[in-house]
């Protein structure tokens, strides 16, 4: 509620006022509390939050976030040869979160809400100054103000992607992931940004990653660790996952296999591999085909398994229960997968591999295109995915 009070979040008006502008009552608003650790390392978020997602309609509430290759590609760059500066390797990463990001960002609409019980006053409401977690445009209304930032201290926006940033003059590129910005640049052009930010916001430094005695070595980005070593950059998906999906199937202890899938041929099915699954287990099924689907995104070992899985979860029978089990038997045994960026020398180019198993599925005679994108010997960005 200090937080509150101090942004001005908002104002008490009459609740007069706020029938007569939107003919409704004021949005709700509930207090939040998230645990963003894990169960031995508590890091317990508090957060006031607005109901306002089931009331009404509201167009134009998109609010872009990069692709992960972006971020990749910023650690890609720091270990390439001749980025910046000379030759050899020069920059470093910094990682920056913006604390309570939306209370920056200007209401663009008239909101009025609930008063929450350390704010309530008879007959009042509170009319929305700046955004709140909860309401419908704020993720958008928080886009505008970053972008309004950056710009006036001389980013240009990136073509591809409004969260995309480069600065001309100082040679800082920059992608922003919500309140989540991640940086590539000299140390000295490092500390400007740094300090331009904190003239405007309120910033929970992350970390510096750098080849540098003094640096830091390793920072949690979007759920992933990410790790600058001796011999270059590594990043790890969310481990937990390849973990949780084990115990949902209750896999413990059991024989591994070498292969994450098998290619179904309807000739071999029975009659009981096509009755679909009961309720209870259809639901565990699209369950850890989802947290699977999810892991893939970091794992190019498993995408074209769990993209076949996913094909199958509208109705999903016995048999892709089987494969479902085939592939967390492989994960029983590949728990952890670490994608490397190795120091590379001088690069310019983007090489861009591409191929298709033409009418590859016995059952529907679709094909599977798949491809992996590199920048020198770095994996950027990979998919496996069926044609229509």
């Amino acid at each position: 509620m200090e937080q509150v009070y101090a942004h001005k979040l908002w104002n008490k008006v009459p609740l007069k006022e706020c029938y007569d502008e939107t003919g409704q009552e004021p949005v709700g608003t509930k207090w939040l509390e998230i645990n963003k650790g894990d169960e031995d390392n508590f890091n317990i978020r508090a957060r006031l939050v607005a109901q306002e997602f089931t009331k009404g309609k509201l167009e134009a509430i998109f609010a872009a976030t990069p692709p992960l290759e972006a971020k990749k590609t910023l650690l890609s760059l720091a270990v390439t040869e001749g980025i910046g500066y000379g030759d050899g390797w020069h920059y470093k990463l910094d990682f920056i979160d913006i604390k309570r990001a939306y209370f920056y960002a200007p209401a663009k609409r008239n909101v009025y809400i609930k008063l929450p019980y350390e704010d309530r006053a008879e007959g009042m409401c509170g009319k929305l100054n700046y955004s709140m977690y909860g309401t419908r445009d704020a993720s958008l209304n928080w886009e505008c103000e970053y972008i309004r930032f950056m710009e006036s201290i001389g980013f240009v926006r990136g073509l591809s992607s409004p969260c995309l940033f480069y600065h001309p003059g100082k040679d800082i590129r920059a992608v922003v992931y919500g309140d989540d910005f991640t940086l590539l640049g000299s140390e000295e052009y490092l500390n400007w940004f740094k300090a331009e930010i904190k003239k405007v916001y309120a910033i929970d430094f992350k970390a510096r990653l750098g080849p540098a005695d003094g640096d830091q070595k390793s920072v949690r980005l979007l759920n992933r660790i990410v790790e600058w070593t001796t011999e270059g950059i590594n990043i790890e998906g969310d481990q937990r996952h390849a973990e949780i999906i084990i115990q949902q199937l209750k896999l413990e202890g059991v024989r591994p296999l070498t292969s994450p899938g098998d290619r179904l041929n309807p000739k071999d099915f029975t009659d009981y591999d096509v009755l679909e699954l009961g309720p209870t287990d259809a639901t565990l099924f699209r369950a850890v085909v989802a947290r699977g689907n999810y892991l893939s995104i970091d794992r190019s070992d498993i995408r074209f398994a769990i993209k076949e899985l996913a094909r199958r979860m509208a109705k999903p029978r016995n048999i892709d229960f089987k494969q479902l089990i085939h592939f967390g038997r492989y994960l029983s045994s590949n728990m952890r997968v670490v994608n490397q960026f190795k120091y590379q020398k001088n690069w310019k180019i983007l090489d861009v591999w591409s191929d298709t198993d033409h009418a590859g599925c016995f059952e529907t005679r679709k094909s599977t295109t798949g491809g992996v994108v590199m920048f020198g010997e770095h994996v950027i960005k990979h998919w496996s995915s069926t044609q229509s």
